[in-house]
């Protein structure tokens, strides 16, 4: 920090109030006695003609005279005596006070630069035309330099040309501005080559009178939190699921990742600045507010099927995952939007397929069961089946086929099974089977 001049430890005397003091106790007394002088004589001539008394009455004269002056002298003397004692107490007390203001300042000092250098910022000042005045440790790191070889230099004297005029071209930015000005760069520290990703932060410092004194620098290493920004934004734009940014209540889109503009049939730059409404993304307005009014309650959501509308009108299943999030002190909403109209077609498909597979079993003119392959448990009978066999449902499942003696032989069943695992498929095996009233009957499966 710039050297700041000490404060006066020591006062002296004014003499000048020494020659007032003294003044004050000789014109007194030379008036007085000048004064007594020139009375006492009259008197005495006019009440004497003899020069006895005359002598006798200067003699007393003279002797009062001693007397009055030096109670007088005595008097002022004393009152000079505790005016320069009160004055030399008023002095020890200054300058105690003064010691310790130097003290405290001194202390002051020792803090502020303490504080100056364990803090990780790098911390500087300049002057108005750029010259160093004071840098703290970890500004010395930066420009591998002493606090003592930096000031009273610039930037041109540390860094290339074009990195000196870009710290240049912002000191004077913040000074134009009259107020903070801000920006992120990369700082190489020349003690030992390693780069660091900063938040520079420039303001105009201003004395008591509002001069300008400089330019005060702070820049804050970011590094960490860069590096993770940018992974996030890889993670954000390469995310198969669709990610939006957006308010809580008007539902404003302020980012969107390339999958979410993608399956709403909008360039990004379309949606930003608007709202879901505005793009008619939810079905009815109804819709969006319900949502909203569960996340909130909520907090966060995870597969809220719902469908949405894309910009050609098209509607599409979608599987939201969403959460309240806080960023500079105000709720936003975080959504995750998977496109499952396929998935969902496929599973009514299935399902459809499945209805109509079952539908046929149990409709078939054959008898026909399902069972497990590997122990043969049986899981469906159709209507045949119990008709040719005189068994009820409730008989059959749960039980193994040779539970319920549906097979002549257990080796049958065993060499069915082979064959399904060797080739997939049986076709025209013929086997016995038995019915619930014991009945035999040759089969072909």
């Amino acid at each position: 920090m710039p050297n700041r001049p000490p404060l006066p430890v020591e006062q002296h005397t004014d003499p000048s109030n020494f020659v007032r003091a003294i003044l004050f106790v000789v014109v007194p007394y030379a008036s007085l006695a000048a004064l007594w002088i020139l009375i006492s004589d009259q008197v005495v001539s006019s009440l004497f003609t003899d020069p006895t008394n005359i002598v006798i009455a200067s003699t007393l004269k003279g002797w009062f005279f001693v007397g009055i002056t030096g109670a007088l002298l005595t008097l002022l003397l004393r009152r000079l005596i505790n005016n320069i004692e009160h004055q030399q107490n008023a002095e020890r007390e200054a300058r105690k006070i003064a010691d310790q203001a130097v003290k405290d300042l001194e202390n002051e000092r020792t803090q502020l630069r303490s504080l100056l250098d364990t803090t990780p910022d790098l911390i500087w000042l300049k002057d108005p035309d750029g010259i160093y005045l004071s840098c703290n440790k970890r500004f010395e790191a930066f420009y591998g330099a002493s606090e003592k070889t930096i000031i009273g230099k610039t930037d041109f004297d540390f860094t290339d040309s074009k990195t000196a005029e870009f710290f240049r071209a912002n000191d004077r930015a913040a000074q134009e501005a009259d107020g903070p000005r801000s920006n992120e760069e990369w700082l190489t520290f020349i003690s030992d080559g390693h780069c660091e990703f900063a938040l520079t932060t420039k303001s105009p410092m201003r004395d008591s009178t509002g001069k300008l004194i400089g330019i005060l620098g702070v820049a804050r290493d970011i590094t960490q939190y860069h590096e993770l920004q940018e992974r996030f934004s890889v993670a954000f734009n390469a995310s198969p699921a669709g990610i939006s940014l957006s308010s809580v209540d008007e539902g404003l889109y302020l980012d969107v990742n390339p999958r979410y503009a993608e399956l709403l049939g909008w360039s990004r730059e379309e949606l930003l600045g608007r709202s879901s409404s505005e793009v008619k993304l939810w079905p009815t307005p109804e819709a969006r507010n319900r949502w909203r009014d569960q996340l909130k309650v909520a907090g966060r959501f995870q597969d809220y099927l719902t469908e949405w509308r894309r910009r050609d009108g098209s509607l599409l299943t979608i599987s939201l995952s969403a959460e309240i999030i806080t960023l500079s002190r105000q709720p936003y909403i975080l959504t995750f939007a998977l496109d499952i109209s396929e998935r969902k077609r496929a599973e009514t498909s299935i399902f459809q397929l499945e209805q109509r597979l079952a539908t046929a079993f149990r409709a078939a003119p054959v008898a026909a069961c399902i069972t497990r392959l590997h122990d043969g448990k049986l899981v469906d009978v159709n209507e045949q089946l119990l008709r040719e066999y005189a068994w009820t449902r409730a008989d059959l499942l749960g039980k193994t086929t040779l539970e319920a003696g549906l097979w002549g032989s257990e080796e049958d069943r065993e060499q069915m099974v082979e064959i399904l695992k060797r080739d997939g498929k049986i076709s025209d095996f013929e086997s016995i089977g038995v019915g619930r009233d014991g009945r035999r009957r040759q089969i072909s499966i």
